[in-house]
Order: C-alpha cells, then structure tokens, then sequence
C-alpha cells in the first residue's frame, strides 16, 4: 500500500523542516535547500494535502511546500500558520501571478519562491488538482467507494475522475495509472 509520506525521521536536536511537493523530483531539490540551511529534514511527501498532517505530527521549523492551485495553497498556508504559528513556510511554485504571491506573504508565508515550468508532458501539469487527490488516494490502495467517501462525492463521480486520469496517462486501469504515476514521480 503506497503511503501520501515518502520518508520520515526521527527529528534530533537541530531545526527542522518538513518538505511537501505533488512532484517527487522537486521535494528532493527543497529537502537538499533545507539541509543546505542546516535544517534536518524530519518528513517528506509528494502529496501536498498531506501537509497540515506532517506538519501537526512534527511541529518543524519550516515546511516548504509546492502547490500549483492558487485556492489550495493559500488554504493551506493559512491553516498552517494558525494551527502552528512557530512554523515558518516556504511556497514553491512555478510561475504563477503576483497577486496570488502577495496573498501568500500576507496568509504568512515567509517568502515565494518560483521557478521554471517542466517540459510538456508532465503528470502534474497534465492532472487537475481533484485528479491528483483521486491519484493519491487511489496509490493509497483505496476502491472507488472510498475513495468517494473521503472526497465527499459519489462513486459516479470518482469514477469520472478516474477514467480522465487514464485518458490523460495513457492506460486502460488502476494498475496501470499508478505505475504511470510512479515512473513520473520517481518512487
């Protein structure tokens, strides 16, 4: 059963970090700034819901995180923030526009960071963010029922989600689609 967290620590007794970015090649980019910054990274996720969780479970110094969808990201730092106001936060993103930055330094993220768009192609890129949801849960092992239960809507429309999915990755099952998402994500 594949798990939303990729890695896990014990913390010790220098500052911590938590990294969480959709794309697995970018958390281990963020988690090698976060060392370089003389952090121990305590926890690392290619799910990016999975952030309020590791960050509440760890209590670290700075979480970094990568997010394309402006909504969730902003979402997502405000809980941040106000469930642990010690922690500081990194976004990760690419490109993006600046009022979505600005609203991220006034939720409290300590600073934006962007940076290039991945060639065409990319799984993320090619995903909404109610697919990649649908994914995670689906890697997790989860049947459409719930899957349907945890996202809130019926199992027609997980099934909508999941037959976009194989059209967008170009596979015909669940097997398929989450090696297609393995390969892309490096695990």
């Amino acid at each position: 059963m594949q798990s939303a967290v990729n890695h896990e620590r014990s913390p010790g007794g220098v500052g911590t970090a938590v990294v969480v970015d959709a794309a697995h090649r970018g958390v281990r980019s963020a988690a090698a700034t976060a060392e370089w910054l003389g952090l121990e990274v305590v926890a690392e996720a290619m799910w990016v819901w999975a952030a309020p969780t590791l960050v509440e479970r760890y209590r670290p110094d700075l979480l970094v995180i990568a997010c394309e969808d402006a909504d969730l990201r902003l979402t997502l730092v405000k809980r941040i923030r106000s469930s642990n106001p010690d922690t500081r936060v990194v976004a990760v993103l690419r490109g993006g526009r600046e009022i979505d930055h600005r609203r991220l330094l006034e939720a409290g993220a300590l600073v934006v960071l962007t940076h290039a768009k991945r060639p065409d192609g990319d799984v993320e890129e090619k995903l909404t963010a109610r697919e990649l949801e649908v994914c995670a849960l689906l890697a997790s092992g989860l049947r459409n029922d719930e899957i349907a239960r945890r996202l809130w809507v019926t199992d027609r429309t997980v099934k909508f989600h999941l037959s976009n999915v194989y059209k967008k990755l170009g596979v015909r099952s669940r097997g398929e689609a989450i090696a297609a998402l393995r390969r892309a994500s490096g695990t």
